[in-house]
């Protein structure tokens, strides 16, 4: 069988560090890359080997050289790339959150349904070993009934109104950069909707939220997430049961989770790597078109959307828009 050929939007960090792990993606190869600059687009397509490359999204998409599209551009631009690639029935992977708004979600899911496109949001974290270890303990009641889920994610980000972290006008502010961690954390556990919702939170001087705590409760049971511009949070998970809990540490690239009873470690799940992980997705996300799959089965589509009015929901008890 010939190989998947990926097509890159983007030349940022985050698509760096996605290609920097596709060797490990067999059944595929990076096709092309697009970038406004040229400069930009030759630079990436030489460090990866890339041998198309392109500065127009529409000739990229027409070029017959790609089949399938990876988004990693600012949250602001995904919904607009999404629906062009839909147009053209080309599956994507697209970095999260794939858009700034329930709207825009609801849009973007029905135009990928109707027109019969794969689409799948890059929550990378769901695909390491390591969270789905963590899963299956959770479901094979190890832990007992789930009373608690508990996330941060957060670095210092030095504050500038001009970037793109911060910028009030293309969806800055900690929760869709950084925020997002914790919440998706919390929805892998829960699919319930929450019955109530407190939220603590501090802002940079354009208004932009920059640390915040939300206390999600689901009557007989809660989650609470952090995260932060100001400073480096634990940045670790704790699925807490009746009967015992799982620690995750630096839950958004982990490679081991704890298992515990009371004081007690009785076991550890360990997945040591070499990559960063993002290789996880478009592995799965490959084998799935394979199969013929039309939506994924991990990161489904009503997942992403609840994610997303979680954000909302946050951004609202914090008197901030959507």
């Amino acid at each position: 069988m010939s190989k998947l050929r990926w097509g890159i939007i983007s030349t940022g960090r985050m698509a760096g560090w996605f290609c920097n792990d596709f060797h490990q993606v067999t059944h595929s190869v990076l096709s092309a890359v697009c970038s406004r600059s040229e400069a930009a687009a030759t630079q990436f397509a030489e460090t990866y080997c890339i041998q198309h490359r392109f500065t127009n999204l529409d000739a990229l998409l027409t070029s017959g050289t790609i089949d399938v599209a990876y988004i990693a551009t600012p949250h602001t631009t995904h919904k607009d790339i999404l629906l062009k690639c839909f147009d053209r029935s080309i599956p994507v992977l697209c970095e999260k959150p794939f858009v700034t708004s329930v709207a825009d979600a609801e849009d973007v899911i029905t135009a990928a349904q109707q027109s019969n496109t794969y689409f799948m949001e890059a929550m990378w974290t769901w695909h390491l070993p390591v969270l789905k270890a963590a899963k299956a303990w959770v479901e094979a009641g190890r832990i007992g009934n789930l009373v608690h889920v508990r996330a941060d994610f957060g670095y210092p980000v030095t504050y500038a109104p001009d970037q793109r972290e911060y910028d009030a006008e293309d969806a800055g502010g900690a929760l869709r950069e950084m925020g997002v961690y914790p919440v998706a954390l919390m929805r892998l556990f829960m699919d319930e909707p929450a019955q109530d919702l407190h939220v603590v939170h501090q802002r940079a001087p354009n208004g932009v939220e920059n640390d915040l705590t939300a206390l999600f409760d689901f009557g007989d049971r809660t989650a609470t997430l952090s995260t932060s511009y100001r400073c480096r949070l634990r940045n670790a998970a704790h699925i807490i049961g009746e009967d015992g809990y799982i620690v995750i540490p630096d839950f958004f690239r982990a490679d081991r989770a704890d298992l515990y009873q009371l004081d007690d470690l009785i076991e550890t799940a360990a997945f040591p790597r070499q990559t960063g992980g993002y290789e996880y997705q478009a592995i799965a996300m490959g084998e799935e078109l394979a199969s013929g799959r039309q939506t994924p089965a991990l990161v489904t589509h009503k997942k992403s959307l609840q994610i997303q009015k979680d954000m909302r929901d946050i951004l609202l008890k914090a008197g901030l828009s959507e």
